[in-house]
């Protein structure tokens, strides 16, 4: 693999790991203000 794939893969990689950060406190945020009773669970997690 070229040194500039390589990094490509790399920024792809970073960004879908923010992304899949940015959900879960999305989803989390959505359950706490439910009051849900499942949200400490959620938080362990």
């Amino acid at each position: 693999m070229k040194q500039h794939e390589f990094w490509a893969q790399k920024k792809i990689s970073r960004t879908d790991a923010a992304i899949r950060e940015v959900a879960l406190l999305n989803a989390y945020s959505a359950v706490s203000t439910k009051r849900h009773p499942l949200a400490p669970l959620a938080l362990d997690a």
